[in-house]
């Protein structure tokens, strides 16, 4: 059920596979849903709460195109038809084709990590392709409720990721712009934290920082006081400049390595770690910021890329 925050504002907890995830609800002359989960959320969480609280909802914002803020969004149509959908613009093409997300996100580490069934199960997560009504933009004001948010752009994580900051309640609604150690689950393997470029990842995690807010409502994390932010952010910090030491001692000079080996080298400094797509991703991500600096260079094995220190 839907948990208040402050005054038109309100937390709704919805994990998936062990996994938090904190959805957030804006009442007041306009009702808006921040992120909808994955395909099954809304039925299990959203509806419930929302026919509760007696709210039907205009708006559904998603923070970012990734399939536990958007795959949801079907089924949220198909129970509200007049529902209007709003990403950052460049995200919309994830978030409106799912084969689309899945080879350009999830596929193109080719012989390094693959799902098993070729996607079909993730895709079965991001439910029916949705379109989208509106295509926010960095600085674009959004009137919703009785808030007044500003979309502000943290690209890092994902290309569209994106927060809403309304400085005179506040407010940051900041999605996944930090992520910590990654997600820890009781009695399961832990998920290294995915971003796709380190330096956009740790910008966006400054510029949260920066809009001094007194409430941070997050994705995985929950609702954040400011030093709680603070201390994520610093976690979150921590955890990428340790990645990018490893990755880079996982390389040798002579020996080249490919991707799923400096995940395994990798992994090993991380008790309790899962070496499964996040860790391949943002270990590759490390990767191609070494070879850009010089300190790591990238050469074909058996057709495969594999890479040599220095």
């Amino acid at each position: 059920m839907l948990e208040p925050i402050t005054e038109g504002l309100h937390k709704l907890y919805t994990p998936f596979f062990g996994i938090p995830l904190y959805l957030y609800v804006i009442s007041g002359k306009q009702v808006a849903l921040v992120d909808s989960g994955i395909s099954t959320t809304p039925e299990e969480f959203v509806f419930p709460a929302l026919e509760d609280a007696h709210l039907t909802p205009d708006l559904l914002i998603c923070t970012h195109g990734h399939v536990d803020h958007f795959g949801g969004n079907a089924a949220m149509r198909a129970r509200h038809p007049a529902l209007k959908i709003a990403i950052h613009e460049t995200d919309v093409v994830w978030a409106e084709d799912h084969e689309r997300h899945l080879s350009e996100m999830y596929m193109c580490m080719p012989r390094s990590w693959q799902y098993d069934d070729g996607g079909k199960a993730f895709l079965e997560l991001c439910g029916p392709n949705c379109a989208i009504d509106l295509h926010l933009r960095d600085g674009q004001q959004l009137d919703v409720g009785e808030f007044s948010f500003t979309v502000v752009s943290t690209s890092g994580h994902s290309p569209g990721h994106i927060m809403l900051h309304d400085p005179r309640r506040g407010v940051v609604i900041c999605g996944d712009v930090a992520l910590g150690w990654g997600v820890i689950v009781p009695d399961q393997p832990a998920v290294y934290p995915y971003y796709y470029d380190p330096a956009l990842y740790l910008a966006g995690i400054e510029k949260a920082l920066s809009l001094n807010g007194e409430i941070y409502c997050s994705g995985h994390s929950g609702v954040l006081s400011f030093d709680d932010m603070k201390a994520l952010a610093e976690t979150s910090v921590e955890a990428v400049r340790a990645l990018e030491r490893w990755t880079l001692e996982a390389l040798d000079t002579q020996e080249p390595r490919s991707l799923t080996e400096v995940a395994h080298r990798v992994v090993a400094r991380l008790p309790g770690y899962e070496v499964g797509f996040h860790l391949h991703a943002s270990s590759q991500a490390h990767l191609l910021k070494h070879c850009g600096s010089g300190r790591a260079r990238a050469v074909m094995v058996g057709g495969h890329k594999h890479y040599l220190a220095g």
